[in-house]
């Protein structure tokens, strides 16, 4: 199966190479983004698990690929501050109670 593919925008199979790569978007290329396209990427392909309060910020939970995602604003405020994105399971444990399962 020999496929050339030359730029983003040129179609592979009827899907354009710039919607394959923001489908297929790993940890390492998220984390290169500015973050008003990470939020934008998580808000349209980022499965939200969880909300939680913590001092004075609101966090939102997002499972996204191969890596998990923390949205930060203040509370009661729309703009986001930062994301923290990790991948290690561990960093769950504050949510644990909170998580959304979808079906359940």
């Amino acid at each position: 199966m020999a496929h050339n593919l030359h730029r983003a925008g040129t179609c592979y199979g009827g899907v354009a190479v710039a919607a394959i790569i923001v489908l297929l978007m790993q940890f390492t290329a998220f984390k290169l983004l500015p973050l008003p396209r990470q939020t934008d990427y998580l808000v349209q392909h980022g499965r939200f698990l969880a909300a939680l309060h913590q001092d004075s910020f609101d966090l939102q939970l997002f499972a996204c690929h191969d890596f998990y995602a923390e949205m930060w604003r203040v509370q009661g405020e729309e703009q986001v501050l930062f994301i923290h994105i990790f991948q290690n399971p561990d960093c769950l444990f504050h949510y644990l109670e909170k998580i959304i399962l979808p079906g359940i």
